[in-house]
C-alpha cells in the first residue's frame, strides 16, 4: 500500500504540479487513512469497501475532528482513489458511496481599514530590514497575494513603471497580473534601490525579490514570523495573519464598490462564489439595492 502512496505523491508533484504545501497535505491525509486501514486488517487498496470508509469517518468523529477537517480527509481520499482507479489498481471508487459531513460556514476574518493602516506603519523605514518589511506588508495589502506567491516573486515580476505585479498561481504556470497602488510602489522602489543589496550574499538565490539575512529567498515561514512580530506590536497577534490581510483586501475593495469579477481575478479565485463571501451587506445597502432593483419596491 505504501508503494501506491509514493507513486501518488510523484503524480501530484510531476503531473499535477501542485504546490509543496498541497502535496504534503495530501500525503499526510492518505497516510492517516492507510494507518486506519492497517489497524483494521486491510492490506490492499482493492479490498477497501464503503463500510471501511464509513467506519473511518465515524472514528474521526469520535476523535472530535471538525466537520471541515473530515471533509478534507474524504476529499483527499477521493482524489487518491480516483488516481488508483485510473491506474487500474482498483475497479470501483468506494468514496463515491460516502457522504462527507457538511462543513461549517466560517466567516472570513476581516480587520478594519484603520487596523490595516496601523499594521503597515509598524516597520522602521530608516533601517534596511524595515524597508524590506514595509515593502512586504504594503505589497500584501495592495495586491492580496498569498504568502506563497509573495515569497515566490522575483525582482523582474515587479513592474514599477507600469504599476503592477506579475505572479504565478499554485505552481501551475497560471499567471495573473495584479495592479498595485502608489504606497506599495513607493515602498518597493525604496526597498529595491536602497535596501535589497544589503541582503545579497554569495548564497543569494538568484533574482528573488525578498531576501532573508542569509541572502537567500525569504521562506513562507520567515514571512509569517515577520508578520507576527508586527501584529504583536499593535496587539493583534491572535487575530491577524497574512491571510487575514488578503481577506481584508477583498472586503475593503468590495465595500468601496469594486466590481466583484475584478476582485475575483485580482485574488486568483477559481469561482466568483469564493469572492462573494467577502461582500459586506449592511441593512442600508440591502435596502438601497432592493429599492433600485425590485419591480414592486
Amino acid at each position: 500500500m505504501e508503494q501506491e502512496i509514493k507513486q501518488f505523491i510523484l503524480y501530484l508533484q510531476l503531473d499535477k504540479r501542485l504546490s509543496p504545501n498541497s502535496v504534503v497535505s495530501y500525503e499526510r491525509d492518505v497516510h492517516i487513512l492507510s494507518r486506519f486501514l492497517y489497524d483494521n486488517k486491510v492490506t490492499h487498496w482493492r479490498d477497501v469497501q464503503a463500510f471501511h470508509l464509513n467506519k473511518y469517518v465515524y472514528q474521526l468523529k469520535v476523535e472530535q475532528k471538525k466537520s471541515s477537517t473530515i471533509a478534507r480527509y474524504i476529499s483527499s481520499t477521493n482524489v487518491f482513489f480516483q488516481y488508483l482507479q485510473r491506474q487500474g489498481v482498483i475497479v470501483n471508487n468506494p468514496v463515491a458511496l460516502i457522504t462527507p459531513p457538511k462543513a461549517e460556514n466560517k466567516e472570513p476574518n476581516i480587520i478594519s481599514v484603520e487596523t490595516a493602516n496601523q499594521l503597515l506603519q509598524m516597520p522602521d523605514e530608516t533601517t534596511v530590514i524595515g524597508k524590506r518589511d514595509k515593502a512586504m506588508l504594503e505589497l500584501l495589502y495592495a495586491s492580496g497575494l498569498k504568502v506563497s506567491e509573495l515569497v515566490g516573486l522575483d525582482v523582474v515580476d515587479i513592474k514599477l513603471e507600469l504599476g503592477f505585479v506579475q505572479c504565478t498561481t499554485n505552481y501551475q504556470q497560471k499567471e495573473r497580473i495584479v495592479p498595485i497602488g502608489k504606497h506599495a510602489l513607493n515602498a518597493l522602489t525604496m526597498y529595491i534601490q536602497q535596501s535589497r543589496e544589503h541582503f545579497i550574499s554569495e548564497r543569494n538565490a538568484g533574482d528573488a525579490l525578498f531576501l532573508n539575512h542569509l541572502g537567500t529567498r525569504l521562506t513562507r515561514q520567515g514571512c509569517w514570523k515577520i508578520f507576527k512580530r508586527y501584529a504583536e506590536k499593535i496587539g493583534c497577534a491572535d487575530v491577524i495573519t497574512p491571510n487575514t490581510l488578503r481577506q481584508s483586501v477583498a472586503a475593503h475593495m468590495l465595500a468601496k464598490g469594486a466590481d466583484i469579477t475584478m476582485v475575483q481575478e485580482m485574488l486568483g479565485h477559481d469561482t466568483v462564489a469564493t469572492t462573494l463571501k467577502y461582500l459586506p451587506v449592511s441593512p442600508t445597502r440591502l435596502r438601497e439595492n432592493y429599492e433600485q432593483s425590485h419591480p414592486r419596491a
